[in-house]
């Protein structure tokens, strides 16, 4: 028994001790890992309990590393656009100190400072929102609304932006009357994002071109499930999505075009999807032929809080 059992005991205490070895080393490691590239995956070797636990700290540590990037990406934004106000502010201040914003040019300078105020205020409400959502205590209040309705007031909002930018912008009439119930504070951040997004996806109109077109639209669908939705939409005559876009156009702090210096930080989409996954939906975005890109949310006529 001793010949037979002493070396099938070694034989086990090497199959575990030498993955748990390896576990401890890269656990011990997690901490003090930086952005740069993310190690390898520890093999899955050992009993099946080692195996599991070995499948579980690589998913971990892969999430962990997507976050650590995002984070750093989130704070390469907020330099870049922060600096851009603050150096506009500075400088029409220092204009209005020493004299040399004088006459008529000191509205223009302490309009100039209001308006980087504004955005200022704007990138610090984007930085907190995503946390704020998922806040319990802040729950929805849904209330019967009619997708004609929504797609009208939403354009109203934007339509002397649209039309000081050149670009049309345009509701579907033809799905009036599509009743669903949702928040409508939500609803209308959810629309406020996609069109802003859609405006400076188009940029201004150019002299002799066509006027740019943004188009909201809203139709009556069914999930897989058999469950009714109403499907919001808002598409535009930009580029579109650049390739590899359109999955991680939902991602936090992701840009299709890195160099925009747009008033906010990449985190318009990821709102949306939280704010229509809170109402038990969803959002989608597609590329259209031959060019532009649409974004969608589907919301069900009876949200996830009434349902229950």
């Amino acid at each position: 028994m001793l010949l037979v059992g002493g070396p099938l005991a070694w034989l086990l205490a090497r199959s575990t001790t030498g993955p748990l070895r390896r576990l401890a080393i890269a656990t011990a490691a997690v901490p003090s890992a930086g952005t740069g590239p993310e190690p390898p995956p520890l093999p899955a070797e050992g009993p099946s309990e080692i195996r599991d636990v070995t499948r579980r700290f690589n998913a971990m540590r892969a999430e962990l590393a997507r976050s650590r990037r995002a984070e750093t990406e989130l704070l390469a934004n907020l330099r870049h656009d922060l600096r851009t106000p603050l150096t506009v502010i500075g400088g029409f201040a220092e204009a209005l100190v020493d004299g040399t914003a004088r006459g008529d040019a000191a509205p223009r300078a302490a309009r100039a400072i209001a308006d980087e105020t504004a955005r200022l205020e704007r990138l610090v409400g984007e930085l907190g929102a995503l946390d704020g959502l998922r806040d319990d205590s802040a729950g929805l209040r849904p209330e019967q609304l009619d997708a004609r309705s929504v797609l009208a007031d939403a354009r109203a909002r934007f339509a002397s932006r649209a039309t000081a930018a050149g670009v049309e912008l345009v509701t579907d009439a033809s799905h009036a009357g599509l009743p669903f119930a949702a928040d409508r504070l939500a609803l209308e951040r959810i629309l406020s994002n996609l069109v802003e997004n859609a405006l400076a996806a188009v940029g201004p109109a150019v002299a002799g071109d066509a006027a740019p077109r943004i188009h909201l639209a809203a139709r009556a669908a069914r999930m897989l499930d058999g469950r009714p939705v109403v499907v919001l939409s808002v598409s535009d005559d930009g580029p579109g999505f650049p390739p590899g876009g359109l999955e991680h156009a939902f991602d936090r702090s992701y840009r299709g075009d890195p160099s925009r210096s747009g008033p906010g930080l990449g985190l318009g989409l990821a709102i949306v999807r939280e704010l229509a996954r809170r109402h038990g939906g969803d959002a989608t975005a597609e590329n259209l032929a031959p060019h532009g890109a649409r974004v969608s949310v589907v919301l069900p006529v009876v949200p996830a809080t009434l349902a229950e």
